[in-house]
């Protein structure tokens, strides 16, 4: 793209990878450019691959001094975007400055993150990246039960709250309630990352402890079932403890318990200590282990 009113008809290369190091991989592009190209403002991805590709940055090395493009986003594969991903160098300009072919580019993007260069009214998919605001009218779930609609939260004369708008379709008998249902549509650049996922669900865990504890208690502490052998204590291990269905446990401490749906039955099953995964109660060494303790303790109360 120059820097005159004239806009120079694009070049094009394919990128080839050239360094895998785990983390990160390196691709390489050569573009055969003419003298009077101009300056570089914006170049247009496609993702020949298979899957997302997550794109970090680029260099383009020019006669008139590299050019950087700062990514930081996700593209979508061809199969499911077939459009082209339009990013732009991280140089600034005023905008009197701004060089014409650049301003459409920028238009045509800007519209895009606002929705307008949708194909259809469908539900947002995850590769469309449209940024826009809507108000709560998804709180309840009229079509399921009338006593379940909830009133719209914000509009022109509160416009706060808004959340991110989706593209659902509106309630069959509430035209003004919008349906919810599957996942919530979230632009792929703004998902969390697995390790921040993580760490807001340990919190969750934490928070939800108190709550849960007594619950637990209440199904262990349970003076008329003490454990008669050493099997019993192991088969907490191996086969669980059945507890009712509505405590909601496996959705709070998912790392403390596992949860187990077999045919009908719920079953708390604990997370086996590092001394019963390479063996058990009635394997020789640690029964004679066991039986070796008993003796000494029986020595030291005579």
């Amino acid at each position: 793209m120059s820097g005159t009113p004239i806009e120079k008809d694009p070049v094009e290369d394919y990128a080839q990878r050239v360094l895998i190091d785990g983390h990160d991989d390196q691709y390489q592009c050569v573009f055969d450019m003419p003298k009077d190209f101009g300056a570089v403002g914006a170049m247009r991805v496609v993702n020949l691959e298979s899957k997302e590709i997550f794109l970090k940055e680029m260099k383009l090395e020019v006669p008139d001094g590299p050019v950087t493009f700062t990514f930081n986003s996700w593209v979508a594969p061809k199969s499911e975007d077939p459009t082209k991903r339009t990013f732009f160098s991280n140089k600034s300009y005023l905008p009197l400055k701004t060089p014409e072919p650049l301003k459409q580019l920028q238009k045509e993007e800007l519209e895009t993150l606002q929705g307008k260069n949708r194909e259809g009214d469908h539900e947002f998919k995850k590769f469309e990246r449209v940024y826009d605001y809507d108000v709560y009218n998804d709180v309840g779930n009229p079509d399921k039960d009338p006593e379940l609609a909830r009133p719209v939260m914000g509009g022109l004369s509160h416009p706060y709250p808004r959340r991110c708008k989706t593209g659902r379709k509106p309630s069959r008998k509430y035209p003004s309630i919008e349906t919810r249902k599957g996942d919530f549509y979230v632009p792929r650049d703004e998902e969390w990352s697995t390790v921040k996922g993580t760490a807001f669900t340990g919190t969750t865990i934490l928070a939800a402890l108190p709550a849960a504890l007594p619950q637990i208690e209440a199904f262990l502490l349970d003076p008329n079932m003490p454990f008669p052998h050493f099997k019993s204590i192991e088969n907490l291990f191996e086969e669980g403890i059945e507890i009712p269905k509505d405590t909601g446990l496996f959705s709070l401490i998912p790392r403390i318990f596992k949860a187990i749906a077999a045919e009908a039955e719920d079953i708390l099953l604990f997370e086996s200590p590092i001394l019963l995964d390479s063996t058990n109660f009635f394997n020789p060494p640690l029964y004679i282990y066991i039986q070796f303790c008993i003796k000494l303790a029986s020595y030291n109360l005579t």
